[in-house]
């Protein structure tokens, strides 16, 4: 669910307001209420206040980096959420490969104000003008590939199988051959073995 009750809000409001970014603050519900509400933070506390807590706290000592870390990422996200949009500076390149059709690229050049000042935005920049880049070509696919993610999505957009099912077809398709698991992006590439009916 994406929905946010008044009291998420109002979590949002304090944090904000304790780190004078108040003027920041835009509440959003997203949505209409329903059986669950999104997942949030129950209290208005960041990461490293959560850091701090567990080395005084002997009840929150089983709490390790990595539970830190997931906390930080939600707590980001979700205040991220109650705040208006930032400002972002975006550039368009256009890019040529030896006499191939040239593509235009955006990248994001600067990102100021707004939800960047608690989820900070990755940005890149090139040179202006004309300037050559030497390029590597290394062997891809045309089509773009998916990872577990973006398959179980797909599955879900064309209503193939149960949800119970996805990740277990998956599965069964990797162990009989008809695709891989690419080991650096995690990438599921078709092989040429014919897909038979399996159990």
């Amino acid at each position: 669910s994406t929905y946010v009750s008044s009291h998420g809000i109002s979590v949002a409001k304090q944090y904000l307001e304790s780190v004078s970014l108040f003027n920041e603050f835009s509440p959003r519900s997203w949505g209409e209420p329903g059986t669950h509400e999104a997942i949030r933070p129950t209290t208005p506390t960041d990461a490293k206040s959560l850091a701090e807590q567990v080395l005084l706290n002997p009840i929150l000592s089983r709490l390790t980096p990595y539970h830190v870390r997931l906390y930080d990422l939600i707590f980001r996200r979700f205040i991220a959420s109650q705040m208006r949009p930032a400002n972002a500076v975006v550039v368009r390149y256009s890019v040529e490969f030896e006499g191939l059709e040239s593509r235009s690229v955006e990248l994001v050049e600067s990102v100021k104000g707004g939800f960047s000042s608690v989820l900070p935005v990755r940005t890149s920049t090139l040179p202006e003008g004309r300037f050559d880049v030497e390029v590597k070509p290394t062997l891809g696919s045309a089509v773009q590939l998916m990872d577990y993610p973006e398959v179980i999505r797909t599955m879900k957009e064309f209503r193939i199988g149960r949800p119970s099912t996805y990740a277990k077809t998956i599965q069964t398709i990797i162990r009989h051959g008809y695709a891989i698991e690419s080991k650096r992006s995690k990438k599921l590439v078709v092989t040429k073995k014919e897909l038979t009916a399996f159990s």
